[in-house]
């Protein structure tokens, strides 16, 4: 079981939407994909496809103000677990894709307002997710010993090779 932060930031999904599909609907949207070299313009974002099912992320939200909310540690889930919203997503690892239909419309409408599909799958993706209880508490935020720098929003957690918290002396 690896372990992983995800530092989701404003852009249009703000921090309600984001928190209820975490919470309620155990999804934390990702793309696989985003713009780059390849040849339709696009790339495969280097640690989507690594995270497994088992693993756990902890969860932020930087505000536009740049202050951090925690959202907590989510297990990442087997998307089959429930059918009829999430569909694996072959070859990425965990990550899994919501379903379209009339019974999934609530998470589609969130979803419009502050996501956008993946690029290459056409789909939103992401990984299903579940909140652990109080009893595993999530590391306090610290964006130098967490991420290699201010653009990451998905690193390993802990990395040794980032910066250690000074011991009191």
């Amino acid at each position: 079981m690896a372990e992983w932060v995800y530092k989701a930031k404003t852009t249009r999904a703000n921090f309600d939407d984001t928190h209820d599909l975490a919470v309620f609907n155990h999804f934390l949207c990702r793309s696989a994909y985003q713009s780059g070299n390849d040849a339709d313009g696009l790339r495969a974002v280097g640690v989507v496809a690594e995270v497994k099912v088992g693993d756990l992320i902890h969860f932020y939200y930087r505000h536009d103000d740049s202050k951090v909310s925690c959202l907590g540690t989510f297990r990442v889930a087997d998307g089959s677990a429930r059918p009829a919203i999430f569909a694996s997503c072959e070859g990425h690892g965990a990550l899994c894709k919501v379903i379209e239909s009339p019974e999934n419309q609530k998470i589609v409408d969130r979803l419009l307002r502050g996501y956008d599909r993946d690029p290459r799958l056409e789909a939103f993706t992401g990984w299903v997710i579940d909140k652990l209880p109080r009893a595993h508490p999530t590391p306090a935020f610290d964006m130098a010993r967490m991420f290699p720098g201010p653009q990451t929003n998905m690193w390993s957690y802990p990395d040794p090779s980032l910066p250690k918290k000074a011991k009191k002396r």
